[in-house]
């Protein structure tokens, strides 16, 4: 919070170090730490935890390996839809009109690849590694991103499907679009990013207050937000009850439901 208060977000990397490859003014996290003699401490914690996270996810480990072999694209038959993480845009779309190429294959070719030794030149070289960078990144489907309705029926055409459902794009309700064509689903159900975005913000931190009830003089436990120590940011309150919405499709996809 300290670098969101100091309004360096931009310039500031969540690393034990910064690179000699980035710009000169570029900060790592551990530069807002104080004492400074905490500094040497912090990094090589944060190091190792970086590592951890990242070997957790190698193609050697049983995680890695089942990330691996999901599905990137998924068809419900049953009623026609589409789900994808980003979205899919025209150009990528008549590759399934034209090239044929189709979910099963795409997904078969893409858990092939997924390895980390050979995800790179798969992504970057084949048909079926551009439309799996579409799929995943992809935003243009979105009214709020320059889709529009009109080009939504010519992907779904070339796409064979009745609707496109995506995430990867969170507000803070579900959007269906197109008459039912389109389901943004991504309705920010976790109560951290609803709070605080893609923000990192700590605990909340504990004080001693009363509970207003004059009959009962009792200390309670409160929390409260934290601050920048120049109170420029302050972290939102946390809602201990869960938010947003989710999708029922029924009637044989006739119907979309948005359930609060």
């Amino acid at each position: 919070i300290e670098v969101y208060g100091k309004g360096a977000y931009k310039s500031t990397i969540f690393a034990p170090s910064v690179p000699p490859t980035l710009p000169s003014h570029t900060k790592s996290i551990i530069d807002y730490i104080h004492p400074a003699s905490y500094r040497p401490i912090v990094a090589a914690k944060l190091a190792s935890y970086q590592r951890s996270y990242l070997n957790a996810y190698r193609s050697n480990t049983s995680l890695g390996a089942w990330m691996e072999s999901r599905p990137i694209l998924y068809v419900a038959e049953e009623h026609g839809t589409l789900f994808v993480h980003g979205g899919i845009s025209k150009t990528v779309s008549t590759y399934f009109k034209y090239d044929h190429v189709d979910v099963d294959s795409i997904n078969t070719k893409f858990q092939l690849h997924a390895k980390e030794d050979t995800i790179s030149e798969f992504m970057e070289t084949t048909i079926e590694g551009r439309i799996a960078d579409d799929v995943v990144f992809y935003r243009g489907n979105h009214l709020d991103h320059g889709g529009s309705c009109e080009q939504l029926m010519t992907v779904l055409d070339n796409l064979g499907v009745e609707r496109i459902a995506v995430g990867h794009t969170p507000s803070w309700d579900v959007r269906v679009h197109c008459d039912g064509r389109f389901l943004a689903l991504d309705s920010m159900l976790g109560r951290w990013i609803r709070g605080s975005g893609n923000n990192y913000c700590p605990m909340e931190k504990e004080v001693e207050g009363k509970d207003g009830n004059d009959d009962d003089d009792d200390q309670l436990t409160l929390s409260e937000p934290r601050s920048s120590s120049n109170g420029r940011y302050q972290c939102e309150r946390i809602n201990h009850k869960c938010q947003g919405q989710i999708v029922r499709i029924r009637d044989k996809g006739q119907v979309v439901e948005v359930i609060v």
